[in-house]
């Protein structure tokens, strides 16, 4: 210990431990869930997503979003294979400053602070959004295990808490991805 005074060494009094966070650290699924819908908007209830993070590195502060099918292949939001579902919230409504980058195989997200997202989502209606993620996957993109031509509609909430770059992956354990 160290003041004006002088400094003094106390072997006994403490021992500092720095531990390497666990993903669980820095990582938070706040909700997953999903449903398939016909062309009809007639709703089922489907086996709900698995949602994973990755931490690639600790530079930057970056999330890459995957959506991928029950055999690890990625939907392809820049083909129009990860819709919008409407005036529901999605990754980009919780990015305040950098515009969410697609990819063929990803969404890509450059965020400012962590926890990202810092807060919950509250509409200008006060509804509750939460961290919520609310995708569509056309028709023609999916085929759901059980279920003939229907939308697959996953809903999702996650958090990272630390900086870095992660990959979070959707994965939807009862749909395959149609290839055109």
């Amino acid at each position: 210990m160290t003041n004006p005074r002088g400094e003094r060494i106390f072997p006994k009094l403490a021992t500092i431990e720095i531990v390497e966070p666990t993903i669980d650290d820095m990582f938070k699924v706040t909700y997953q869930a999903a449903s398939g819908s016909t062309a009809a908007e007639v709703f089922t209830g489907i086996t709900a997503p698995k949602v994973t993070c990755t931490k690639i590195s600790n530079d930057g502060a970056r999330v890459i979003l995957k959506i991928v099918d029950k055999n690890g292949n990625a939907f392809n939001p820049k083909n129009g294979e990860v819709i919008k579902r409407g005036d529901r919230p999605m990754f980009e409504s919780h990015v305040k400053f950098n515009p969410v980058q697609v990819t063929d195989n990803s969404m890509i997200c450059d965020f400012e602070v962590a926890p990202f997202p810092l807060a919950k989502l509250i509409g200008k209606d006060g509804t509750d959004w939460g961290f919520l993620n609310y995708y569509r996957i056309p028709m023609k993109y999916a085929q759901i295990d059980g279920l003939t031509a229907s939308n697959v509609n996953p809903v999702f909430g996650f958090q990272i808490l630390m900086e870095g770059t992660y990959e979070v992956r959707v994965q939807l354990p009862t749909v395959t991805r149609i290839t055109q």
